[in-house]
């Protein structure tokens, strides 16, 4: 278990590592002489949306979906452990 969350610490940290990456770019687009924003590649701000880069929508949604599991398998583990520790368990009711 403590791997898994070790695991998911991992992601969460690489989500906020892209995430700030990511503001910072935004931060660092210049503005052009008429008042139009343009960013370091010389496109508009809004232009990195439409070229398919999912990765931080698609990341945010599995880590909040694996964290919702991880939380059932861990209730489910330590179920499992205390019917394992009963001294007087039947192994057919586990």
């Amino acid at each position: 278990m403590g791997g898994l969350r070790n695991g998911m610490k991992e992601v969460e940290r690489e989500i906020e590592f892209f995430r700030t990456s990511q503001r910072a770019a935004a931060n660092s687009s210049s503005s052009s002489s008429n008042g139009a924003v343009v960013t370091a590649n010389g496109g508009s701000p809004n232009q990195g949306k439409s070229d398919g880069d999912r990765y931080l929508p698609v990341m945010k949604e599995f880590s909040a979906k694996t964290a919702v599991r991880l939380a059932e398998l861990e209730d489910l583990f330590v179920d499992m452990k205390a019917r394992v520790r009963e001294p007087n368990n039947n192994s057919h009711t586990l």
